[in-house]
């Protein structure tokens, strides 16, 4: 062999070995990356979920903040009296109001 086929096939093999790592290095930045990802996916769906939880519980404080027990305690505080007979007012003809 030739000393020009040998520095050829030296330098052949080089530029194959440089490319592999590189395409390692590719590689393994891609596979990091997604990883990453899948990662804070699923940490915003523990996120989502609590977030949700949180949403039921408050809705459901709402609910028994606003329910009929409290309105009967507000209307006692609030001096109101419950009605125990009502009384229609019974209009004759079509005016309402007359000279």
């Amino acid at each position: 062999m030739t000393k020009n086929k040998r520095k050829t096939r030296k330098i052949s093999y080089l530029i194959f070995c440089f490319a592999l790592f590189s395409f390692l290095i590719l590689l393994f930045s891609q596979i990091n990356a997604q990883v990453q990802e899948r990662y804070l996916l699923k940490e915003y769906a523990n996120k989502i979920e609590n977030l949700t939880r949180e949403n039921q519980d408050l809705e459901m404080k709402l609910i028994n903040k606003n329910g009929l027990d409290n309105v009967e305690t507000f209307a006692q505080k609030m001096d109101f009296e419950k009605t125990e007979k009502i009384h229609y007012i019974k209009v004759l003809g079509t005016t309402v109001v007359a000279k």
